[in-house]
C-alpha cells in the first residue's frame, strides 16, 4: 500500500517487514519491527596443504644464524575476568551485563509494549560469572572481539555510520522469568533460556540480547531417568546460550537434526556426547562449536563462520524507526518535502499523510537510523604457509611459545633449529571450555615427515555419582581429554625442522544420533594452545668462515701481490684487459711496482665470513634463497635450485680459485723475470 519515502509526501510502512526474534530452546517469535534480509552461504572449499620441497645448501661452513623469533600469539586472561576485557585492542565488543538495567527505544520495548523495560541482575556467583566469561571468550576466539563485563562506552557498542568499525552487542544476563512484567512476551516459549534479534550486531535498536540465568540454571547439567544428576556448570551453560544468541545477531539460523526420535528437529540437542553445534542446543557435550553442516543437519548450507564475517549490503544493514514524543515506536510515518516527519492520521480506517496530520504537534515523529555489522577474524603472527613458517626460539633447550588456530583448513607451521639428540614437543589447548582438538607432525625442511601425524582420540570426561544404593556414570559438560598431542623423538641430525599444528577430527559423523554424538568434525576445532618442550640445541660450528690458510676478508689478496684496490696507472692493462702481457707498462711514481715491471692484474677480493650461507640449514620451498658473495668486478648468480649444486660458478674462497690464481701469478712472474733479463742482456 505504501512505498519508501523517496519524494515529497510518502508514507513508510514499517510493518512491511518482520524482525525475527531468535530464541534458545524455543521457536521464532515474529514481531512487526524492521528486519534486514538474511544471507546464506555455501560451504567454502578447503585449503590444500603445500608439501615442503627439498632445499639447496651453500658450500661454506658458516654457523647458522638464528633468526629472531616472531612475536608470540596474544592469549586472553582466562583465570580471572580482566577489567579491560579479553582483548582490549579489538574494535568489536561483547558486553556480558550481569548487573541489570533498563531499555528504551529498542526492539524489546516494541515487543513488550513498555517504553521503559527494567530487568534484574543475574544473581550469579563470581565463579559462575567467570565460567560464562570463559565460555564466551573461547567461542569467539577466532574473532577480533573484546569480551567485557564492565559497561563500555556507547561508541564501543553502537555502529553510528556505515563506515564505523567500532560496535558490538549486549548480553543482558538477568534473573527475570515469565512472571516479570514484559518477560512473558520475551520468554513466550516455556523452553526459552535466551532470545535475540537477528542481524542486530551493532544496531542500537537490535543489539540487546536476553539470557535468563534462572532458566539456564534450572536446565544446566545432565538428567538421568528424568532426574537432574549433575547440579553444576550453570556458568558454562549460560555462556553457551549467550554464544548461541550472539550468533543470531550475526545472521545465523539454527542447526537441527533429522530424523529425530525426540522430535527436536529445530535444534540439535544431544543429551551427551563429544560434540554439538553452537547453533543447536548443546550445553551438555564436550565441544560446542561453530558448524558448516553435518549428516542429518536441517540447515546444511549454513557455514557459520562465513556468515558471521561476511558483511551485508548497505541496504540490508540499515533500518529506520520512528518514535513519537512519548518514545513509543510508531507503525508508520510520513515525510513531507520540507523534511517534516509525522504520524499519519486515520481517516475512515485508512492512514493518510494529510496536512492536518502534519499540523498536529502530537503527531511529531523522530526518525532514527540504525546500522548493523559483522565481526572479522583476528590477525596473529602465525603462518599458514609451510614455505615461510613462523620461527620459534630454539636458543635454549626449553621450547616455549603460544599458538592459535584461527580459521578452518589452515594449519600453522613453525620452523625449529634442532640439534641431534632427544627432543620432546607438547602442543596443548589453553584454558577451560576450549573448542580445540589438535594433531601435530614434524618434518624435515625438505618435506620428509619425521614424526606424526600424532592425534590422540578425544574423550569425554565422566564421573561416578551415587544415587540411593546404586551408582551411575555421567558426563561433565564442556570437558574433554586427548585434545593435545606430544612428539618424542631422537633428532637424527642438526638442522632446520618444521612443526605442523592442525585441526583434528574424531570418528565417523554418520554414527552420531539425535541423542548422542560419538564423532566430531575438524570444522570449528579452533582456539589457543601452548607449544612446550625440551630440545637438544644445534652444535655451534667454527666462527671462521674460511680455512686458516686462506687470507681473511680484510686481507683481500696475498701479501706478495698488490692489493686489488692499489692504484694502477691508466695505461697499465688490468687482468681483464685484452692487451698481451708482453706489452711493457708505463712507469709511474704512484705505481706500487718498479717502473721496469709490468703491472700485476688486480685480484678479486675474498668474500666476508658473515656473507656466507650455512650449509646445514636448507631453504624452504618457495622461499627466497640467499645469493653468493659479490666478487670484485663481477657478481655470481643466485644459488642454483637444483639440489646438490653449490654455486653457479667457481668463486673466491674455493680451492680451484686459489690454485688458478697461484698459477697465474707464477706465469706473470715468469714474464717479468724474462723481460728484465732480456733488457739487462741488451745493455751489455
Amino acid at each position: 500500500m505504501f512505498s519508501e519515502p523517496i519524494e515529497d509526501r510518502k508514507m513508510r510502512e514499517i510493518a512491511m517487514t518482520t524482525f525475527a526474534l531468535k530464541n534458545h530452546g524455543g521457536t521464532e517469535v515474529p514481531q512487526p519491527v524492521p528486519r534486514p534480509k538474511i544471507r546464506r552461504f555455501l560451504k567454502g572449499a578447503a585449503i590444500v596443504c603445500i608439501a615442503l620441497a627439498a632445499a639447496t645448501t651453500v658450500a661454506t661452513n658458516v654457523p647458522p644464524a638464528f633468526a629472531a623469533a616472531g612475536a608470540d600469539v596474544f592469549v586472553p586472561e582466562l583465570s580471572v575476568i580482566p577489567a579491560q576485557g579479553s582483548r582490549p585492542s579489538a574494535p568489536k565488543t561483547i558486553f556480558l551485563n550481569f548487573d541489570g538495567g533498563s531499555l528504551t527505544k529498542t526492539s524489546w520495548n516494541k515487543v513488550t509494549g513498555l517504553n521503559l523495560l527494567p530487568f534484574k541482575a543475574s544473581g550469579m556467583t563470581d565463579a559462575e560469572k567467570l565460567e560464562t566469561y570463559q565460555e564466551t571468550v573461547q567461542a569467539f576466539s577466532s574473532f577480533d572481539v573484546n569480551v567485557v563485563t564492565t559497561k563500555p562506552s556507547v561508541d564501543d557498542l553502537v555502529k553510528t555510520t556505515p563506515a564505523d568499525s567500532r560496535y558490538g552487542v549486549v548480553v543482558n544476563i538477568s534473573s527475570n522469568t515469565r512472571e516479570d512484567p514484559g518477560f512473558d512476551k520475551i520468554y513466550s516459549d516455556p523452553s526459552n533460556t535466551g532470545i535475540a534479534p537477528e542481524n542486530g550486531f551493532g544496531s542500537a535498536y537490535a543489539n540487546q540480547i536476553f539470557v535468563s540465568s534462572t532458566y539456564a540454571r534450572n536446565q544446566a547439567g545432565t538428567r538421568i531417568n528424568g532426574q537432574k544428576a549433575y547440579d553444576g556448570d550453570p556458568g558454562h551453560a549460560i555462556g553457551n546460550v549467550a554464544s548461541h544468541e550472539i550468533g543470531h545477531t550475526l545472521g545465523l539460523h539454527h542447526h537441527g537434526f533429522t530424523p529425530s526420535s525426540t522430535g527436536q528437529t529445530g535444534y540439535y540437542r544431544p543429551d551427551d556426547g563429544i560434540w554439538g553445534p553452537i547453533m543447536g542446543s548443546t550445553d551438555r557435550v564436550a565441544f560446542s562449536r561453530w558448524s558448516d553442516g553435518y549428516p542429518g543437519d536441517t540447515n546444511p548450507a549454513q557455514d557459520d563462520m562465513k556468515v558471521m564475517t561476511t558483511e551485508q549490503n548497505i541496504k540490508d544493514a540499515t533500518s529506520s524507526v520512528g518514535f513519537d514524543s512519548a518514545g513509543s515506536q510508531v507503525r508508520s510515518y510520513c515525510t513531507s518535502s520540507d523534511g517534516t516527519t509525522y504520524a499519519p492520521e486515520l481517516t475512515g480506517g485508512a492512514s493518510q499523510c494529510s496536512a492536518a496530520a502534519k499540523a498536529n504537534p502530537a503527531n511529531a515523529v523522530s526518525v532514527e537510523t540504525y546500522y548493523s555489522g559483522k565481526v572479522a577474524f583476528v590477525k596473529t603472527s602465525e603462518s599458514n604457509n609451510p614455505a615461510a613458517p613462523r620461527e620459534l626460539n630454539t636458543t635454549t633447550t626449553s621450547l616455549s611459545a603460544n599458538g592459535q588456530l584461527v580459521t578452518n583448513d589452515a594449519p600453522n607451521y613453525y620452523s625449529l633449529h634442532l640439534g641431534k639428540g632427544p627432543a620432546s614437543i607438547d602442543v596443548t589447548p589453553i584454558g577451560p571450555f576450549s573448542r580445540l582438538d589438535v594433531k601435530v607432525s614434524l618434518f624435515r625442511s625438505g618435506g620428509e615427515i619425521l614424526a606424526g601425524p600424532i592425534d590422540p582420540a578425544a574423550q569425554t570426561v565422566v564421573q561416578t555419582m551415587r544415587s540411593g544404593n546404586g551408582t551411575f556414570v555421567q558426563q561433565i559438560p564442556g570437558e574433554a581429554t586427548g585434545t593435545g598431542a606430544r612428539i618424542d623423538l631422537d633428532v637424527p641430525a642438526d638442522g632446520l625442522y618444521v612443526l605442523k599444528v592442525e585441526q583434528a577430527s574424531l570418528g565417523n559423523m554418520n554414527a552420531n544420533t539425535a541423542e548422542k554424538t560419538v564423532a566430531s568434525p575438524a570444522y570449528g576445532s579452533l582456539g589457543w594452545y601452548t607449544v612446550r618442550g625440551t630440545i637438544t640445541q644445534a652444535a655451534p660450528t667454527a666462527s671462521a668462515a674460511v680455512p686458516p690458510s686462506v687470507p681473511s676478508a680484510s686481507a683481500a689478496v696475498p701479501p706478495s701481490v698488490p692489493s686489488a684496490s692499489a692504484a694502477v696507472p691508466p695505461s697499465v692493462p688490468s687482468a681483464s684487459a685484452a692487451v698481451p702481457p708482453s706489452v711493457p707498462s708505463v712507469p709511474s711514481a704512484s705505481a706500487a711496482v718498479p717502473p721496469s715491471v709490468p703491472s700485476v692484474p688486480s685480484v678479486p677480493s675474498v668474500p666476508s665470513a658473515s656473507a656466507a650461507v650455512p650449509p646445514s640449514v636448507p631453504a624452504f620451498a618457495g622461499a627466497p634463497r640467499p645469493e653468493s658473495t659479490a666478487l670484485k668486478g663481477r657478481q655470481t648468480g643466485p644459488v642454483s635450485a637444483v639440489v646438490g649444486t653449490a654455486l653457479a660458478e667457481t668463486g673466491a674462497g674455493s680451492a680451484p680459485y686459489w690454485l688458478i690464481t697461484g698459477v697465474f701469478a707464477l706465469f706473470i712472474g715468469g714474464w717479468v723475470v724474462a723481460i728484465a733479463s732480456g733488457r739487462r742482456r741488451g745493455r751489455h
